[in-house]
């Protein structure tokens, strides 16, 4: 068969859909529904076909598209949460207190800095304490030394 034939070149485009409709079976079981879903902003695009085909199984609102980065920092190479949340740029929605289920989807995850940070904006917009909250993943990236673990007390209103 010809590697640049119509046909291959339609199947290689496929497969990382059809990664993302499994991998959203696992983040989005039958039956289990989120009142929404975000994405942390980033500068690779990975995320996108796992976060839309989490949204096709469980019919969520889509929170991504408030975030915006500056692109000053990057979550494996902040030393603190506090860098991350200065990197991000949040617009409310004003919906927030609604939201009792949350899903955030990343294309990876080594610190959870990225999660913490989105955390962080949609509490400060009223997302209740009492939400429920799951990180889904495509990769789980063993930390190493230039991504630290988030620190919850390194948070802008952690006791200093």
């Amino acid at each position: 068969m010809n590697e640049n034939s119509d046909g291959v070149i339609a199947y290689r485009k496929t497969v990382p859909f059809n990664k993302a409709l499994v991998l959203a079976s696992l983040a989005v079981p039958d039956g289990e529904t989120f009142d929404a879903v975000v994405s942390p902003p980033s500068s690779r695009d990975d995320a996108i076909p796992y976060r839309e085909a989490c949204i096709k199984r469980g019919k969520m609102r889509d929170l991504s598209q408030r975030f915006t980065r500056k692109g000053a920092v990057k979550a494996a190479t902040a030393d603190t949460l506090q860098e991350m949340i200065g990197e991000f740029v949040y617009e409310p929605g004003g919906d927030e207190k609604s939201i009792t289920s949350l899903l955030i989807v990343d294309e990876s995850l080594a610190s959870g800095r990225s999660a913490a940070a989105v955390l962080h904006y949609l509490r400060t917009a009223g997302l209740p304490e009492t939400c429920k909250v799951t990180v889904a993943v495509a990769a789980l990236l063993a930390p190493n030394s230039s991504a630290k673990p988030a620190n919850p007390n390194d948070g802008p209103n952690s006791p200093k």
